[in-house]
């Protein structure tokens, strides 16, 4: 975290990303049916695991498309590719 506010700096939270990706992957390629159809209480509702990630999914490609928007506000206008 940065000192002067509750923020995490840009390379703090890549390597955060990193992790959570790695542990992740593995996850998915060791579970089954069974663990995906596995129920869990997500707030108020209860959620089979596989419904979660699919929620979640959504919900960083959503950020995502909010970053490029402000990518093009920023003048970046260049593809990226990797």
């Amino acid at each position: 975290m940065s000192p002067r506010s509750n923020t995490i700096n840009l390379s703090e939270l890549t390597r955060y990303f990193a992790e959570t990706q790695s542990i992740l992957t593995q996850w998915l390629g060791e579970s089954t049916k069974e663990s995906m159809n596995k129920e869990l209480h997500f707030g108020a509702e209860v959620m089979a695991v596989g419904k979660l990630l699919n929620f979640y999914f959504w919900h960083e490609t959503y950020h995502l498309g909010q970053l490029e928007m402000l990518r093009r506000l920023a003048g970046k206008l260049e593809k990226i590719y990797k």
